[in-house]
This record gives structure tokens, C-alpha cells and sequence, in this order.
């Protein structure tokens, strides 16, 4: 049971929809660059889809992260990360953001890793 939520809460990061230009794609790996574009929708934007694309960035980081719970609990692993217990998604978002805008050179990772890579650096857990 635990198995099959792990691959049920990775299997909502497969099908995302991201900003790209000036239409909506379906893709099967939300890419860092894409994931960026989302969370920082240009503001030319309606109000309507500037708030769709600042929900599918924070969508993408709530899904990574229940990802990332999930697998522990699943597989008896160790924390990923600890943020703050202040810490809101919108926090996280501003993390991993700047993560990807200081690896220029990973942009066409998977956005899921990338927010796994970002949230570890930046918030680790005390040993």
C-alpha cells in the first residue's frame, strides 16, 4: 500500500502542465526552465493566468515534496529535508527558483529533481 502511494504522488508530477512561451504544453517532465517560467509568470499575464502558472510552480513543489515524505515513510529513509516550522511553500518556491538560477547548466533537468537538490542544500537535516 505504501508502495503505491509513493508511485501515485510521483505520477502527479508527470502529467504538469507548464508555461512555455505563450501556450500551455502538457509534459511528461516538468523541466527546471519551465518550472522558473512558472514562477515567475510574466506579469503582462492576466491576473487569472498568472495565478494558474504561480499554482502549477507551487503545485510542482507541494507534490515533490509529499513525493519526497512519502518515500521516507515508505521506505523507512532518513529526512530529505528540514525546513523551518515557519516555512510555507511559498518560502520553498523562492529556494529552489534561486537554486536553478545559479545552475544555469541544469535548467533542462527534471523539475522534480531539481527541487529534491535545492531544498537538501538548503535546508539539511542535523545529524
Amino acid at each position: 500500500m505504501k508502495k503505491q502511494l509513493v508511485v501515485g504522488a510521483l505520477s502527479t508530477l508527470i502529467a504538469t502542465s507548464v508555461f512555455a512561451d505563450d501556450r500551455v504544453l502538457i509534459s511528461p517532465h516538468l523541466t527546471g526552465e519551465e518550472f522558473v517560467l512558472a514562477c515567475t509568470a510574466s506579469p503582462d499575464l492576466s491576473e487569472g493566468m498568472a495565478s494558474f502558472f504561480l499554482g502549477e510552480c507551487r503545485g510542482a513543489v507541494s507534490a515533490a515534496t509529499d513525493a519526497m515524505e512519502l518515500e521516507q515513510l515508505a521506505f523507512n529513509l532518513p529526512r530529505h529535508f528540514c525546513p523551518p516550522q515557519d516555512a510555507v511553500t511559498k518560502d520553498l518556491v523562492g529556494v529552489v527558483v534561486g537554486y536553478i538560477a545559479a545552475r544555469p547548466d541544469r535548467k533542462g533537468d527534471p523539475a522534480a529533481l531539481l527541487i529534491r537538490s535545492a531544498l537538501d542544500k538548503a535546508y539539511p537535516c542535523k545529524k
